[in-house]
Order: C-alpha cells, then structure tokens, then sequence
C-alpha cells in the first residue's frame, strides 16, 4: 500500500524510468510507502528491505513531509526508491566542480555542495537509472 501523498512520486519514478529504458512496476515489486513520525535524529526517510517475508517499505516523516516542497519530496523519494527498488548504495562522491556525484549521496557528509535544481535534475535522474540498470 502506498500513502496517497507519495503515489504521484512512484508514478514519476516510473515514467523517468521508462523515459530511460527501464520498464518497472512498483507495485508489482510490493513497495510500499508512508507518512510516519520518524523520531530518530537526522533521519527524515528509511527503506526497509528484507525481514522475514522480504518487504520493501519506504517510510517518509511526516513532519518533514509537512514542510518540504515538491522538489524536495521528488529527491527524497527518488533517493529512497533507489534503495528499495534499484537496489542502490550511497555514493558519497563529487563532481570535480564540487557538487554531489549522484542523487545516491547520503547528506551526511559536508565534503560536497548540493545543487539538485530542476536544471541539474535530468542529470541526477540519468545517474540514478543509468546505475540502476548494472
């Protein structure tokens, strides 16, 4: 099941996917998504893959969800789908202009500056799919 605020984002993933030759179906896949009071310091998202019956579930806080803007509740959920559907890691690298290698980063680290605009957003998504598709 996916909260109805999220499900315009798991469609938008799936079309920027299909637009980058993957074809995916996020509900075949059992990923689910939610609105949930996240308490744990820093942590505004979580993907949760395995468990017992191996269940995907991308949790978003809803406080953060509450405050956050369209473009950033695209990247949020983008960078977590990346994880529970593409199976991808965080990719803690820089450009050699010092901005962030890939939608993938954690945000933990101060080492590069962030620049996802909806300038540099093809690029970012073409990062993201290209390496879903190894």
């Amino acid at each position: 099941m996916v909260d109805p605020q999220l499900w315009p984002y798991f469609t938008a993933f799936e079309s920027e996917a299909a637009l980058r030759g993957l074809e995916l179906d996020l509900s075949l896949a059992g990923i689910t998504g939610e609105l949930v009071p996240i308490r744990e310091y820093s942590l505004a998202v979580s993907c949760s893959n395995g468990g017992r019956y191996f269940t995907r579930e991308t949790s978003i806080d809803s406080d953060f969800w509450d405050i956050a803007d369209n473009a950033d509740r695209g990247f949020i959920l983008f960078h977590e789908l990346g994880h529970c559907y593409l199976f991808r890691s965080h990719l803690e690298a820089c450009q050699e202009s010092g901005i962030w290698a890939s939608l993938m980063r954690s945000g933990t680290l101060n080492s590069c500056r962030d620049l996802y605009n909806v300038r540099t957003r093809p690029y970012y998504l073409d990062e993201l799919f290209e390496a879903g598709k190894n």
